[in-house]
């Protein structure tokens, strides 16, 4: 724990200095400017505090606050972030009263922190545990719990000298995961306060895939073409279909949203397509063009519903992104073999909806295959019979808002 709080304090001093000359550091610090004199954290005792890492983990939070929020109106919502993308997407989520920074994970941050606003449970989403607040949270007796989570053998959670981190899993009231394997591996290390509640992104894409939505200059660039959508893709994956589109039928149309929609990436996007591309911020799309990459956040999600096939980016580098999304519409979801950690890819595999590549001949041969027609397609089984984890969690947690909590 002493060399943690040492660390801890060292990555402040980091990011500090990098704020210097990073925008993202820069946001990083200047979000955490203040917060002690922050007046409306002072309004919230009795809260329900709910904290992500980042926007992916906020969607996978998502179902369950909202769902929340609908049987306690009555109850105040804090929703925290620890990244500036996730906050500045999301600082004026509607179903919170009030979004904010963490702050840093010192001891003394902590317990001020939870001083301060002395929520009546603590949910912390997935992965983004913080040693200090869960320890103060447990001195005080306020109920933390930890949803859609997953647990592997080789997590570092689980490493010989990591026990004392291991140790926070049990000060947790509760922890709902998100499949049998990872239950009984924390079963294993006698931390029996768990139980399986699947992946509330599940819940969350079904949402999104029933909610009505067009978009005019989409639909003017694919006209009736086949139509391909890369989302949240990285430079290797944008490397990959620079390849293989010149290789693919003249008449398909394609749809990329990269992870990064900065103008020094979309720079070197042009550098890598040997052939123009249009960009969703023109006044006047050119229709004649294959490719039409969005250079804006928050569209992916809807406009999956339009393509004939997918692809998620990410398994080329550090891991797939969302890939349940394009799932939830019923298309076909390419990705790459950088999954394992992933389980959703497994099953999706398995009922025949996902399919792994790894090199541009893979990607060639599926995506010469004949499409079937878009449209109104229903939701797959296997999305389906996986849904309902928030509302197992929120009935779970339930017992724990008593009257007084409101």
């Amino acid at each position: 724990m002493l060399l943690y709080s040492l660390g801890i304090h060292i990555y402040g001093l980091l990011i500090r200095l990098a704020a210097i000359f990073h925008r993202k550091a820069a946001a990083w610090v200047e979000g955490r400017k203040h917060w002690k004199q922050d007046d409306k954290l002072k309004q919230l005792h009795g809260c329900i505090w709910m904290h992500c890492a980042s926007l992916g983990e906020f969607e996978q939070g998502r179902p369950v606050l909202e769902m929340l929020k609908s049987r306690y109106p009555e109850c105040k919502i804090l929703l925290t972030f620890f990244s500036p993308s996730g906050y500045e997407i999301q600082k004026h989520y509607a179903f919170a009263d009030y979004v904010s920074y963490l702050p840093l994970d010192t001891k003394s941050n902590a317990t001020y922190w939870i001083n301060l606003v002395n929520p009546a449970m603590a949910i912390f989403v997935k992965y983004d545990i913080w040693p200090n607040f869960i320890k103060v949270l447990h001195a005080q007796h306020i109920p933390a719990f930890l949803i859609s989570a997953t647990f592997r053998p080789n997590h570092w959670f689980f490493k010989p000298w990591n026990a004392w981190f291991r140790k926070l899993l049990n000060y947790f009231s509760h922890i709902f995961v998100q499949d049998q394997p990872s239950q009984a591996l924390l079963h294993q290390h006698q931390i029996y306060q768990a139980s399986i509640a699947g992946d509330t992104r599940i819940d969350r894409v079904i949402a999104i895939r029933n909610q009505p939505f067009c978009d005019s200059k989409i639909e003017a660039f694919i006209q009736q073409f086949p139509v391909i959508i890369a989302g949240s893709t990285w430079e290797a994956d944008e490397r990959l279909f620079a390849k293989v589109i010149p290789q693919l039928p003249l008449n398909y149309r394609y749809i990329i949203v990269p992870h990064d929609v900065s103008e020094n990436h979309i720079r070197n996007m042009r550098k890598i397509f040997s052939i123009p591309f249009a960009l969703y911020s023109d006044d006047n799309i050119d229709t004649t063009t294959q490719i039409l990459v969005i250079d804006q956040i928050g569209l992916l999600n809807k406009i999956y519903r339009y393509a004939h096939c997918t692809y998620v980016g990410g398994g080329f580098g550090k891991g797939i992104h969302n890939i349940l999304e394009p799932a939830a519409y019923n298309k076909p979801v390419l990705f790459g073999p950088n999954h394992q950690k992933f389980p959703e890819a497994k099953w999706l595999r398995e009922c025949g909806q996902g399919y792994e590549i790894q090199t541009s001949d893979d990607m060639i041969y599926l995506l010469s295959k004949p499409f079937s027609n878009t449209g109104n397609d229903p939701i797959p089984e296997c999305i389906l019979q996986r849904s309902g984890g928030s509302k197992i969690i929120v009935n779970k947690l339930k017992v724990f808002l008593s009257p007084n909590s409101h």
